[in-house]
């Protein structure tokens, strides 16, 4: 059973940009397991706790909320740059550490259902506690996905997409999996 967070990033994508983003995660988080699939949340019945952070911890301006209402996760933000830092801001919805979650070791990716109802590209999920070698606040692998617009569809991130290695002030990739297979999820984080 998994004991770590799941978290979904909105990240502004370039220091002078901010951007407004909604994105609407309905039924189901899924892994691929040789064809079949397991269903690790369902917002119609939800099996974890989520909370929403903004970046003003930071003293960023961004905003952000994240409910769950009629079997849909409805995230909804404005994402801004940091003042002070000249940085990306971000928000982001996530399960606390201390969740249970299923074994995925067997499974070759994460199955997201969603929905954007705005144009934006600074989406990003990550799964585990797992500390990256740089920095001192990245931990966990991370993976972009575009989300479709208008309209509900499933997006597959293979876990060769995620890497434990990204930026701290943009989370970017910094090396991908394809690059180093040691910064690619391991199995005990899989199992975890």
């Amino acid at each position: 059973k998994k004991r770590s967070p799941m978290t979904f990033h909105f990240t502004a994508r370039a220091a002078a940009v901010a951007v407004a983003a909604a994105l609407l995660l309905p039924s189901s988080i899924e892994v691929a397991a040789d064809g079949s699939v397991l269903v690790l949340e369902d917002f119609s019945d939800p099996r974890h706790s989520w909370t929403q952070m903004n970046d003003p911890v930071m003293g960023g301006q961004s905003t952000g909320t994240f409910a769950v209402a009629d079997g849909v996760g409805r995230f909804v933000g404005h994402v801004a740059v940091v003042p002070f830092l000249h940085a990306p801001g971000f928000i982001k919805a996530e399960t606390g550490t201390g969740e249970t979650w299923e074994d995925v070791s067997s499974c070759a990716g994460l199955q997201l259902l969603v929905r954007s109802e705005t144009p934006y590209a600074g989406y990003r999920v990550s799964f585990g506690t797992k500390r990256a070698t740089s920095g001192f606040f990245a931990q966990g692998f991370k993976a972009d996905f575009a989300a479709p617009l208008g309209a509900f569809g499933d997006v597959t991130l293979p876990f060769d997409t995620f890497s434990v290695e990204w930026d701290e002030a943009t989370g970017d990739q910094t090396i991908t999996c394809a690059e180093d297979p040691t910064v690619c999820p391991d199995a005990a984080t899989l199992m975890d």
